[in-house]
């Protein structure tokens, strides 16, 4: 489905409401939306992006821009993103803060903030999010898009909030919005955002790391993972270590994959114990190896073309693996 009914609406609506655009500038508008791209295959998986604690004079003079396009790039900069770009649809929305910087004393657009100065939680005003995103792409593409909000400040970590849950469906279908901060940009903010926009937010991917201070899985996330993996949630994350029948069992003596180590490590969902991972480390993991394992880059792979041909398409793993080894060469 083209997105250009949903954009010229959007574009109209911010042309009545603006003042005349500045020669070689950009406009501050509030909902002004920006295309980077359509699909050019399948129905289009929206990926929408915003920026919060930019001024209309930094927005005016390209940095809004620049940041949107960064987050962009850095979203497909991994495998097996990079290879599937074609089935996106990516725009970003204007979104004018009155002070510059996301932190607790500013005003911004989206109120994106850290809960505190020692946690990497996120909160923002995502009924707005929401609001700015249906009047861009229609309220029932928002309930499966991804919604990244990038934060024009430092600090650690990223939060995503899954909004939209798609029952009957078993691929992790459904909403979220990320709130990422941007920290000048480079690698650090590569993989938040790929770890959050690309890792949560899209193909329900669970933490791959651990807390020495949590114990074991507590009753309330039993329940929720019981919940939720049946709709394709945590397919990265396992409360068994029965090699025969974790999620990826066929991974683990498949020898083309013999490099990645595929196992079950004890500690993920930041529970030391009663949960597994496939590898030891990984970009869900604590990022000091800045790739996907292979069975979330199946499960990223297995979300995207569900989403751009409709639950009817049909995996095949020989097909996946021909395609994960064809990226893996070209990454090598």
């Amino acid at each position: 489905m083209s997105l250009k009914p949903y954009i010229i609406l959007a574009a109209l609506t911010v042309l009545l409401a603006s003042c005349e655009k500045e020669k070689g500038g950009f406009q501050a508008v509030d909902g002004e939306v920006v295309v980077l791209q359509e699909a050019s295959r399948g129905n289009g998986v929206d990926l929408v992006l915003m920026g919060d604690g930019y001024t209309a004079k930094q927005i005016r003079k390209g940095e809004y821009d620049k940041v949107m396009r960064t987050a962009a790039e850095d979203f497909f900069s991994e495998n097996p993103l990079g290879g599937l770009r074609d089935l996106f649809n990516v725009i970003y929305i204007v979104g004018v803060s009155e002070e510059e910087g996301c932190y607790n004393d500013h005003s911004t657009c989206f109120s994106a903030k850290h809960q505190n100065t020692y946690s990497s939680s996120i909160k923002g005003n995502t009924a707005l999010i929401r609001r700015f995103t249906s009047n861009a792409i229609g309220e029932e593409r928002l309930k499966h898009s991804v919604m990244a909000v990038v934060m024009n400040s430092g600090g650690h970590g990223g939060t995503t909030h899954f909004e939209d849950t798609i029952e009957g469906q078993d691929f992790g279908d459904g909403s979220a919005i990320t709130f990422i901060p941007y920290m000048s940009g480079g690698e650090q903010f590569r993989q938040v955002m790929l770890h959050e926009s690309a890792g949560h937010a899209l193909a329900k991917l669970g933490d791959e790391y651990y807390y020495e201070s949590n114990g074991s899985i507590t009753e309330a996330f039993l329940k929720r993972y019981e919940n939720y993996a049946p709709l394709g949630y945590y397919r990265n994350i396992d409360i068994t270590n029965d090699l025969d029948k974790v999620k990826w069992k066929h991974f683990i003596n498949d020898e083309r994959y013999a490099s990645e180590k595929i196992s079950t490590y004890l500690g993920g969902m930041t529970f030391k114990s009663g949960v597994y991972r496939p590898t030891y480390d990984s970009l869900m993991g604590s990022q000091s190896n800045p790739h996907f394992n292979a069975p979330s880059r199946e499960a990223i792979y297995i979300n995207i073309h569900k989403r751009a041909f409709g639950a009817e398409w049909t995996y095949d793993y020989e097909d996946f693996v021909k395609y994960d080894q064809n990226c893996l060469s070209l990454q090598r």
